[in-house]
């Protein structure tokens, strides 16, 4: 058991940033306090937890996974959810137990855990599901866009009978697409939030988004993917600015330059093929919110001025296959991020 807890261990701390910026919140700080409330929940304490030698109270948590249960987290004036693709290792009804076991009330679920299906007793197979954890459906996505009337309108229809708060679409640049669009949202009045996805995607830089939004209804807008657009060289703090009341959905997510040769090396040797090819194309991976460049008080700092009240997806989409420990951490991170944002 031991050498399984140290490689978690060595694991998230060798995701530290160490260039990040000074008012993203340390995070030996939030991971203490998110190891002393999910040992809490556990009944066990800090300062009485008697474990072998090497093997503290954060590898004691990562090796307990599933079993053990978090208490609730205080997010403040915001409504934080995950993104199901964080958990996507897992089956929905799995996925919505782990969510909850985290405090979440919110998932916006992706095509693997949901499909589009108007059939009624598929949806309500899928409410009642929600239902029984107590979680409500915040959007769905990415979904893929182009200008097919009947594919575009059974969308809207499955997001109605859903009664989501958004639509996380990545639509083609195309203007007939758009004049779709601007029908149905104005139809259904569901929203629809354009995803960026970075470098090389349909909609890399905020301002591609903008533009094609431009002068078009207002229920057109975006869903800000921090950790893409960080990719992208851009602040999701500016971009949340820019758009205003165009914020359809966050994507809370980071990532981190990587500079030092050897951290490159080891994160070849490490990452899965894909992530191998981002690293050596752009020198940056995705990591733990709040051991990244994201400026985590900035980004609520940001969403209050603008009046942003819809739900956050935590979208983490490292650690796959063992996620539940990082995904502790991610939120003990906005925690204090929104304590700090919210007394500025």
């Amino acid at each position: 058991m031991c050498r399984q807890l140290k490689a978690a261990r060595e694991r998230l701390a060798n995701a530290r940033f160490p260039n990040a910026s000074p008012t993203v919140p340390q995070m030996t700080v939030s991971r203490r306090r998110f190891l002393s409330r999910t040992l809490a929940a556990a009944g066990v304490g800090l300062a009485g937890l008697s474990l072998p030698r090497k093997c503290d109270a954060e590898t004691a948590v990562a090796e307990a996974g599933n079993d053990v249960a978090t208490a609730g987290y205080d997010f403040g004036p915001f409504k934080m959810g995950v993104q199901s693709w964080t958990l996507r290792t897992y089956n929905f009804e799995t996925a919505l137990a782990h969510a909850r076991s985290f405090g979440l009330d919110f998932i916006e679920f992706t095509n693997r855990h949901v499909p589009i299906n108007t059939l009624s007793t598929y949806v309500q197979k899928i409410r009642g599901q929600m239902s029984q954890h107590d979680i409500t459906p915040s959007a769905m996505g990415v979904v893929a866009m182009k200008a097919d009337e009947n594919k575009l309108r059974e969308v809207f229809e499955f997001a109605k009978a859903m009664e989501l708060q958004s639509i996380t679409a990545n639509p083609e640049k195309d203007a007939a697409c758009f004049d779709l669009l601007e029908e149905l949202v104005d139809e259904f009045q569901i929203p629809i939030a354009i995803h960026n996805h970075g470098p090389g995607a349909t909609y890399d830089k905020s301002a591609e988004v903008l533009e094609w939004v431009e002068g078009r209804h207002k229920l057109l807008g975006g869903c800000v993917d921090c950790g893409h657009y960080l990719r992208s060289g851009e602040r999701p703090e500016e971009i949340i600015a820019a758009m205003g009341d165009r914020v359809y959905g966050v994507h809370w997510k980071d990532a981190k330059s990587v500079t030092d040769p050897a951290e490159f090396e080891r994160l070849k040797e490490t990452l899965p093929k894909n992530r191998v090819r981002r690293l050596e194309q752009e020198n940056m991976v995705m990591t733990i919110v709040g051991e990244g460049e994201l400026s985590l008080p900035g980004v609520f700092e940001a969403l209050q001025n603008v009046g942003y009240d819809r739900p956050i997806s935590l979208e983490y989409e490292e650690n796959e296959k063992n996620p539940l420990a990082d995904i502790g951490v991610c939120l003990a991170n906005a925690e204090a991020a929104i304590e700090t944002a919210t007394k500025s």
